[in-house]
């Protein structure tokens, strides 16, 4: 079962899709300016946020598929996505392939798949490491806030030390299923679960395909 906000029907729909990790409140700063003129819905992904746990199905087609049941049941009719990493990334793969997409957005999403992909992972491994030992913890969100607050969070080579968003991370973590993150990390020690978790996703097979606006954020 998905989790989704929805917001009034001024408008066209358009369907948000967060980044790995992450929850459909993401977008809500940008939500009060959108939501004048489109009938907004931001969806939780599988294992996200609110939504249903899915153990040992977390490929982007799991996601993709994700997608198509839900614009099909809630919204049925041409549809704008907005997707940010992760959430751009099986946005691309479902209107590749479904002429009922009326336009995509596309937020911080790898363009191409190469070894950049799994190279960029490697490099914030502590970060999805220290995101693993507290899902399997299931800490609460004061839990997971104290002890990040006992030290920095490294993302790659960045430290992260602002309060707001170390308070954000922690409540994404406390919420996610253990088993999404298991496999990130398994993906960093073996290059064949990082292909069969992102299969599908080959933008020069993929932007051809599109016949639908694409704007690249």
């Amino acid at each position: 079962m998905l989790n989704y906000a929805e917001g009034p029907d001024n408008g066209p729909p358009i369907l948000f899709i967060h980044g790995i990790t992450d929850n459909w409140r993401s977008f809500l700063p940008i939500m009060p300016s959108i939501t004048m003129r489109w009938h907004i819905y931001a969806i939780d992904l599988r294992g996200h946020g609110k939504s249903g746990h899915t153990t040992g199905h977390y490929t982007y087609r799991d996601y993709t598929r994700d997608l198509r049941k839900f614009i099909k049941k809630e919204i049925n009719q041409p549809t704008i996505l907005f997707g940010h990493s992760l959430g751009g990334m099986i946005a691309t793969m479902l209107a590749a392939d479904n002429p009922e997409i009326e336009a995509l957005i596309i937020g911080d999403s790898p363009p191409n798949y190469d070894g950049s992909m799994r190279k960029d992972l490697i490099k914030r491994m502590s970060y999805w490491r220290r995101a693993k030992e507290t899902a399997e913890k299931g800490e609460t969100v004061a839990d997971v806030l104290r002890r990040l607050g006992e030290k920095t969070l490294l993302w790659g080579n960045v430290v992260i030390d602002d309060p707001i968003f170390l308070l954000r991370t922690a409540m994404r973590w406390s919420r996610m299923d253990p088993d999404i993150l298991s496999n990130i990390v398994g993906c960093g020690d073996d290059p064949s679960k990082f292909d069969e978790m992102v299969e599908g996703y080959e933008t020069g097979r993929l932007f051809p395909r599109l016949r639908c606006p694409v704007l690249l954020l």
